[in-house]
Formats: C-alpha cells, structure tokens, sequence
C-alpha cells in the first residue's frame, strides 16, 4: 500500500439531538481526495449532493427501494389461546380520545379526511374484534398485524400509519382499563404490554430514517412536523426516539432554556472521596459485558437523569433482568447519575419484582431493539 496522503471534505455534518424536538437519524457525508491532486483553478466546483439526492429521491418512489417499510412483527401461536382463557371479558370503550389528539397536534388535517377515515376504519375493525375474541389474545395480536399489513410499505406514509394505528390501540386499551374493575384487568394490562412493545420498535426504526439528512429534503420533514410533534408529545414517542438517538450518537444535548425548579429537581451528584487502599465502587465495574459499556452509560444516562424516586431506578431494575448489569450499590449509582432518590427507596426498586411488569418491559425492549 502507498503512502499517499488523502484530504477530507465534510458534505453534511450530522446535527446533534438537542432533546428538546423529535429529530431523524443523520448520516454524514464525506469526500476523500488524494492530498496530492492538483487543484483545476478554471474548473467549476463539483457538488455530488444533488446527485446523492437525486439517488434518494428515486428509491423513495420504489415500492422496494432501499427506504420501503417492512414489518417484521412475529406472528403469535393462537393454539395457545386454549390453554390461556376461559372465559370472556367486557371491553366497551372509544376512539374519541385518540381522534382529539391527532386533532390538537393537527395531523387530522396533515392526513386528510379520506386518510384519517381509513385509518379509524381499520381501528375500528380491531376494536370490533378484540371485543368478539377476548378470549383470544393471540388472534388479538394476529389481527392487529394484519390490519398493519393492509397498508403495505410505502416508504413513508406505512410507518406512520403504522405507529397511528398502534397508538390509537395503545390508547383505547388504555381507556379500557380504567373502566374495567376486576376481571380482564390483567388480560387486557397483557394485551397493552405487548402492543406498546411493538409500537416502541416501530417509533425506533421511523427514528432511523435518514429524511434530514436530504435524502427526502427538509421540505417534507418540515410538512410531516405536526405528525412527528405529536408523537413526540407521548411518552412511547418520547422514550424511543430520544432512547435511539442518544445510543446512536452517545448522548443527547438537553435543552438550555428548561425551567428551573429547585423545588422538584434532584440533588447533584455527589462525589464522595474514598478511603486510601479501598476498592472504587464505580457504577461500570456492574456491567456484565464492557464490551456494550460505550452505549449503556449514554442510553441509561438518558433514562435516568433528571428522574426522581421509584422512577429514578426502574431502568437500573429493567437492565438487572435482562443480565446486562449485576446489582449495583447505592453508592456506585449516585456517583454516576446523582442522588436521585433515597438509599431506602433505591434498595426497594432495583428488584425488578417491585415494578410493574409493562414497564418493566417497556424499557426492555427499547434496550434490546437498540
């Protein structure tokens, strides 16, 4: 190999997450050069980023371009329904709610009227047949994926109907268990679990869509705001996206005009000088692989900080019970995200046991999907 020297030239830096606003993967475009060319001074400058857009632009008119969408949500073994269920459970609830949230973000308008008709159409089926078919919540969840798959995978318009129709589930099984009491609680409670799962994976690869960086021009990203606003507005959007970002790029930028309240903000770290020959109890020496070290920190960092109590600890819990981290002490966790919550409370709450299992699993999945 020679020892020729190369030249860089940065096309397109990726911005960093601010974590103030939903923002799309960006990827970086560079262009290397040997170092010893000589420079045309009456040639005019070459810009290839047209024709890199050019390029994006054609695959996104391709049914199976390299943006199409494809779901790949495992269908569920319904002969298990027998063995689950023995009898039914009521579930009377409506859409509404879901339908006044796209209306106050205005992404009713974004759709149109024909678009948001179809859309509730397919709700609407689902929900007629979770209510025919509650004693079967593998046919549940086979039939939500086939109402998914009614939309095919368009490179753009699937994956956001996609993630409406899994949120407007979200909420209406929601809605149900605040009317139910008793039985079909904990079916339906299943049912939310698995769908907020699903819904959290497909928010993660819409994250990952390269549309800032050109490749369907800020035009479009800037016409689709009022869908990504509001999904960023919900706590699934929220988590996966920032979630994502933060172990893509290492960690997310807060934002710098966020209210002071010294009433409700944590404590700061503290930073507690050990005893002279003693070992450091340092948070990463918990890590069962150092080898995924590089991305944990930042994505629990992002989890955790700014969380008090119970909360504080849940993603501690969620990475116990996946074996990506042993049991930390007190000690270790405050000096790497600061004094969240109570050494009481701490103790209590990294048993996974003692939170509940959707949230739990909520952040399982984030952490595995990433």
């Amino acid at each position: 190999m020679d020892n020729e020297q190369y030249n860089i030239n940065i096309l397109h830096e990726p911005r960093k997450p601010d974590g103030k606003s939903w923002r799309f993967f960006e990827i970086g475009i560079i262009n290397v050069f040997p170092a010893s060319a000589e420079p045309n001074v009456n040639a005019d400058p070459i810009n290839i980023q047209p024709t890199i857009q050019y390029l994006f632009d054609s695959e996104l008119t391709k049914k199976g371009g390299m943006f199409s969408s494809k779901l790949s949500i495992p269908r569920e073994d319904e002969d298990l329904d027998k063995l689950l269920c023995v009898e039914v459970y009521g579930m009377k609830c409506s859409f509404q709610p879901f339908l006044t949230e796209l209306k106050n973000y205005g992404v009713v308008d974004l759709f149109g009227q024909d678009l948001i008709k179809l859309l509730f159409e397919v709700l609407h089926r689902i929900g007629t047949f979770m209510k025919d078919n509650t004693d079967k919540p593998q046919a549940i969840k086979n039939n939500i994926i086939s109402m998914l798959e009614v939309w095919g995978n368009a490179p753009l318009i699937s994956p956001m109907i996609h993630i409406c129709v899994m949120r407007g589930v979200e909420v209406f099984l929601q809605e149900c268990l605040d009317v139910l009491d008793g039985y079909g609680v904990a079916e339906v409670q299943s049912l939310l679990e698995w769908v907020a799962m699903e819904e959290c994976k497909l928010i993660s690869r819409f994250t990952i869509m390269p549309l800032t960086m050109g490749a369907i021009g800020h035009e479009i990203t800037e016409h689709i705001k009022p869908f990504t606003d509001y999904l960023y507005s919900t706590e699934i959007g929220k988590l996966a996206n920032d979630t994502t970002l933060s172990c893509l790029y290492g960690d997310v930028d807060t934002p710098d005009d966020k209210p002071q309240q010294e009433d409700i903000q944590p404590k700061p770290k503290t930073c507690q000088s050990r005893k002279k020959g003693r070992p450091k109890d340092v948070f990463s020496n918990y890590i069962s692989d150092k080898a995924i070290e590089n991305w944990l920190l930042p994505a629990l960092h992002q989890l955790i900080d700014e969380k008090g109590g119970k909360n504080a600890v849940l993603p501690i819990a969620a990475c116990i019970s996946m074996g990506l981290i042993t049991t930390p002490t007190y000690k270790a966790f405050i000096d790497e995200f600061g004094e969240l919550t109570s050494r009481q409370n701490y103790n209590k709450y990294r048993e996974p046991k003692r939170h509940n299992t959707a949230d739990i699993d909520s952040i399982r999945q984030v952490l595995k999907h990433l």
